[in-house]
């Protein structure tokens, strides 16, 4: 299934299971290559400079043909549980864009800060159509750095940014996110953002993903703490990162004790200091 059926109950650990399954169904989406949508108008944004990923999604959209139109229906939002997971995978069929609408983007933008469900439910949408105006939607909702720690949308739009989006300056925008005092209030988001921009290529994000191991083995969790869950599913998504980018093995286990695990962190550092000095000096 897409979303846990009890998706709707209130708790925190209900929620993060409703998250983790919300950042399955968007990373599926995400890792197959498909078309690009057709040309949209630009959306006003500040004046950054261009991310190299908009120059390759710029050229693969000159040669792909046009993406189809999403058919999104009016309640996409009041559905039921079950109807909504399979509606999600008609209107977004894994390994297709969809070209999202003017009106369907509105109401997709304006879903994306409703109550209750609506945020998530468009967040899944928007990941899964790829369309670089939707995928733009949902890294500015990231910068509205939202503290609710029900916030599944979050991390769904994180994820969905871990490949080329054609979103301006998306990488150095997700390290942002990930680091430093303007970074997103949540722990979860931060690491969803740093493993999004390690695999659009920025290594400096590599040590976020280290720290993000550290927890619970050699480094205390930051208040809020994270429900065992969650936590468990953000090191096993900086685990699954770290191992991509070095192209190493990586053994760790959340639920390992906490020897083991800073054993394996402990082995995991020089590769990641070496990865770094190498891309200071220019090196592969």
């Amino acid at each position: 299934m897409l979303v846990p059926p009890r998706f709707r109950r209130q708790d925190a650990a209900a929620r993060a299971r409703f998250a983790l399954g919300c950042l399955c169904a968007a990373l599926s989406a995400c890792a197959a290559p498909r078309p690009t949508p057709a040309p949209p108008p630009a959306e006003p944004e500040a004046v950054r400079a261009p991310d190299a990923s908009v120059a390759r999604t710029s050229q693969a959209r000159a040669e792909a043909p046009a993406a189809p139109a999403l058919e999104l229906p009016a309640d996409f939002a009041s559905l039921r549980t079950q109807e909504f997971e399979r509606e999600l995978v008609r209107w977004t069929p894994a390994g297709e864009a969809r070209a999202i609408g003017p009106q369907d983007l509105a109401r997709l933008a304006a879903a994306l800060r409703a109550p209750a469900d609506a945020p998530a439910r468009a967040a899944l949408v928007l990941a899964r159509a790829r369309d670089p105006r939707g995928l733009a939607l949902l890294l500015a909702l990231l910068e509205e750095r939202r503290a609710n720690p029900d916030d599944a949308a979050s991390l769904v739009a994180a994820r969905a940014l871990g490949a080329e989006s054609g979103v301006a300056n998306a990488s150095a925008r997700l390290l942002a996110l990930a680091r430093g005092k303007e970074s997103h209030p949540r722990l979860s988001v931060r690491v969803e953002c740093a493993a999004s921009a390690a695999l659009l290529g920025r290594d400096e994000a590599l040590p976020i993903l280290l720290d993000a191991l550290r927890l619970g083995a050699t480094a205390p969790q930051p208040a809020p703490a994270l429900e065992a869950a969650e936590l468990e599913a953000v090191q096993r998504r900086a685990a699954d990162v770290l191992a991509a980018r070095l192209g190493v093995s990586v053994e760790y286990a959340p639920e390992a004790g906490a020897q083991v695990r800073g054993a394996e962190v402990e082995r995991l550092a020089p590769l990641v200091a070496a990865r770094l000095a190498a891309a200071r000096d220019g090196r592969p």
